[in-house]
Order: structure tokens, then sequence, then C-alpha cells
């Protein structure tokens, strides 16, 4: 009687831990990306592309907890081709049976978030703009290695600078601009004007304010760089460069 007893529980908690399974399994959160300014995007769930470009996109059947996006705005048309700069790239959780809206700020990088139940009938994969799939493509990084400079590092010279803007100005995005730069100018000694003038060449506040970061450290002039606020729209983003500035002081 006893061991027909247990047989019974183990059978009751068996059934049960399926039942709690199956619940887990079919728990499903979603997606929706746009920007303060509406404009065209394209987005990367967790190093997946999603063919959909448009200025709001619901990515479905995502699993619930954190996910690495990137948000992609577009720079313009050459041939008929679009082009992207990435204008956000971080992590975002989600949340079971509830939709994560992100608002991207395409000029600051800064994002904001909030959730709301989702209508798992009005929202299914077929509405959305495309379903979770998990990792599909590996995405290259964009060089994030600190600008260690040398004790003798060269100076740059300003017929240099116009060499490197000729073969900058043939890159189409932010992204390929900032590769070109970088790998020219590590460990090399630059001013505060050499560098006013190369933040010119990039299309993105974001992405001039991480040149002003990386290429700080090999600036002569480190007295005049706060100068380069006026290469700025807003002042989250000064605000940003002189929070750097300070911590390398």
């Amino acid at each position: 009687m006893i061991r027909t007893y247990s047989a019974i529980m183990k059978k009751i908690l068996f059934l049960i831990c399926i039942f709690f399974a199956a619940l887990q399994a079919n728990a499903q959160s979603m997606l929706r990306v746009t920007t303060t300014d509406h404009i065209m995007i394209q987005v990367s769930v967790d190093n997946r592309y999603y063919n959909k470009h448009s200025k709001s996109l619901m990515i479905g059947d995502l699993p619930p907890g954190k996910h690495f996006i990137q948000v992609f705005a577009y720079s313009g048309e050459q041939r008929g081709r679009r082009f992207r700069n990435m204008i956000f790239e971080g992590k975002v959780k989600t949340h079971t049976n509830e939709v994560t809206t992100c608002v991207v700020d395409a000029n600051t990088g800064n994002i904001n978030t909030y959730t709301d139940k989702a209508d798992m009938q009005s929202n299914a994969p077929n509405n959305t703009d495309d379903v979770y799939f998990g990792p599909k493509r590996k995405i290259t990084p964009v060089d994030t290695t600190p600008n260690i400079p040398a004790d003798n590092a060269s100076a740059i010279g300003d017929d240099e600078v116009t060499k490197l803007g000729k073969k900058v100005s043939d890159k189409l995005t932010d992204t390929d601009k900032m590769k070109k730069m970088k790998s020219t100018l590590k460990g090399k000694a630059v001013t505060t004007a050499q560098v006013s003038t190369m933040m010119g060449w990039l299309n993105f506040e974001t992405t001039r304010l991480e040149f002003a970061e990386w290429i700080y450290p090999n600036t002569t002039d480190k007295d005049h760089y706060m100068e380069l606020e006026n290469k700025f729209t807003f002042s989250s983003t000064k605000q940003k460069l002189e929070e750097y500035i300070s911590t390398k002081k």
C-alpha cells in the first residue's frame, strides 16, 4: 500500500513538472523598437539581423530575459542601396507575456524602455514584423581597444589629416569611418584642432563622442579639449565628454 502511494505521488510530481515545463516553453515576450525622431531603422537581436526595416519594429516569440540588441539607422542611399549606422547597442530585458518598447535617441544613443501586458492574440507572430529564432549570424564588433599612446608617439601633420579625411570620405557609415580613423591614428599624437576637424567627418553625435574619448589620451593640448563642446548638439553629450575628461585627470 505504501509502495502504491509512493508510486502515485511520483507520477503526480512528474506530471506537475511536465506541466510547468510546458508553461515555460510556451512563455514568450515581445520587443518593439522605435526612435524619438521616427526614422527608418533595422534591428539585430542576439546577433541576428532582421530583414525588415521600418520606423517601428516588433519582434515576437522572444524568450523572456536579457537580449543583446543593436539598432541601425539608415544614413542615405547610393545606387539604390541603403546604408546604415549603428545608433544603439546594449542589453534589454524582456518579460513573460509583456511587450517591451525601446525608444532610441539617434543623436545621443540613449534609450528609454517601458513594458505593457501583451495581447498574444492580437500580437501573434503573423502580426509582428519578425519572430525570434535565436542567434543566426555573428556580427563583427567595432574595435574598442583602448588607445594607449606610446611615450614617443609621433605627431600627425595637417597634410596627413587631409589625406586621412579623403580616405574617410570614401566610407559610407560611421562604423567604417571610425575603423579607418582608429587604425591610422593609433599611437599618433594629435592636437585639439585636428580632433575637431576629424570629428566633423562623422555623422552621428554618439560616434563623435566615442572618437573624442578614444583619441583624448593622444592629444597634446588637453587644456583646450573642452573647446570641442561646440561639435555637439546636446548638453547631455557635452556633459559626458566633461565627465570623461575629469576621470582622466
